[in-house]
């Protein structure tokens, strides 16, 4: 009974620790484009991925085929230095202009934009959100269960509905509607 208890152990360490096929190392594939300079973050939206330059204030995210063939482009805004990418549903990312290298900023901003495979040019809503204790460069718009309890207990942040794959933690107002 020990040494079965050992052999089940020893297999279950493997199963862990040998990843799976799909996981290991290979190319989907190649992203040359030359405006894409500095991608910062990809979304997968099904059919069509989406990514965005870092530190560039062009506010436009390319949409791109299976293939890394950019097949449209967005333009939405004006940014700082958009550091993270995130799936809002519905055909829509939600944008993360939250760098900020030299912790400067009073304020970051989250944008919510509508994508598609052509060549657009959209007013997204902005939503402007600061730091309770001061600037910070973030670098991703997650938040892992632990966290977010922890946050919620602390009093920083009230939960508001429902959690969804695109919550953010705070509401979110614009032209009078609250997401």
């Amino acid at each position: 009974v020990a040494l079965m208890k050992r052999l089940i152990g020893v297999l279950g360490a493997l199963l862990v620790l040998t990843p799976p096929a799909f996981a290991q190392d290979r190319d989907l594939f190649v992203v040359d484009d030359s405006r894409i300079t500095t991608a910062s973050g990809l979304v997968d939206l099904g059919k069509l991925m989406v990514t965005v330059n870092s530190s560039e204030g062009d506010g436009v995210l390319y949409v791109l085929d299976n293939t890394g063939t950019v097949v449209g482009t967005t333009t939405f805004g004006t940014v700082v230095d958009p550091e993270a990418l995130a799936p809002a549903g519905n055909g829509e990312v939600w944008v993360g202009d939250i760098g900020d290298n030299t912790k400067e900023r009073t304020s970051i901003s989250v944008f919510k934009v509508p994508v598609a495979a052509d060549d657009q040019t959209v007013e997204a809503p902005e939503y402007s959100l600061t730091y309770p204790d001061g600037p910070k460069n973030a670098e991703t718009l997650l938040v892992d269960p632990e966290v977010l309890s922890g946050l919620v207990g602390q009093g920083l942040i009230e939960l508001r509905g429902s959690i969804s794959v695109d919550w953010l933690g705070v509401p979110l107002r614009s032209g009078g509607r609250t997401y």
